[in-house]
């Protein structure tokens, strides 16, 4: 029996090439699915900063202090996303924007301090609960009107769609928001230590799942 080539029995054989058309989509999906990763509890960097404490409210006012700094990467980790989710969140308005900015080499990037990855680290449970209000406003579709893409109602419809996206926020859930809080209560990246010794950022209160709406 001669062994007929794979092209050929592609070209022949329509079962072989229906399934071999599953094999390439199915390829295909799993190269494109985004890395995630489980979220981490071990933070180690190579990378260090002198940071002057400017808020009055510190007892370390006016004082110098060495704090362990992060990259993206290891912010990504906490959280369990991908470098490119955390970007694109931090774009969208759901995480606050990173404090400092780390030069390495000529290589610029944004840097966390060990105090801002804890507080990340205090509220992630958070992340779970999602709100409606963060669903953007869905994008008008050219093949449900009769023009196409050069239909009055479709351009007008995509004006409207555009204008709702330029003020649509994504920081309505429970994360985004204590946690942009939390940032505001930390304006050198530091968390406040009081006279007394009490922190300035505690962890979150218990509410009601309605006191988050």
């Amino acid at each position: 029996m001669v062994k007929r080539s794979s092209s050929q029995r592609y070209r022949d054989d329509p079962e072989y090439r229906e399934l071999h058309k599953k094999r390439v989509r199915l390829s295909y999906f799993r190269k494109k699915q985004p890395v995630v990763r489980p979220p981490t509890t071990t933070l180690q960097t190579r990378f260090y900063a002198d940071l002057e404490v400017h808020n009055p409210e510190d007892i370390r006012f006016g004082e110098k202090v060495v704090v362990p700094v992060y990259r993206i990467g290891e912010y990504a980790a906490l959280l369990g996303k991908s470098d490119q989710t955390v970007r694109l969140w931090i774009r969208d308005g759901r995480l606050p924007e990173p404090t400092f900015v780390l030069d390495e080499g000529g290589r610029r990037g944004r840097a966390y301090t060990y105090d801002q990855m804890r507080v990340t680290w205090e509220y992630l449970p958070l992340l779970a609960f999602g709100d409606s209000r963060d669903v953007p406003p869905p994008k008008p579709k050219p093949s449900r009107y009769e023009k196409g893409r050069f239909d009055p109602d479709y351009k007008r419809a995509l004006g409207d769609w555009k204008a709702a996206m330029a003020e649509h926020r994504y920081d309505h859930n429970p994360f985004s928001r204590l946690l942009k809080e939390a940032w505001a209560r930390m304006p050198d990246g530091l968390i406040v230590l009081h006279a007394k010794g009490r922190l300035g950022a505690e962890p979150a209160e218990i509410r009601k799942t309605s006191d988050y709406r």
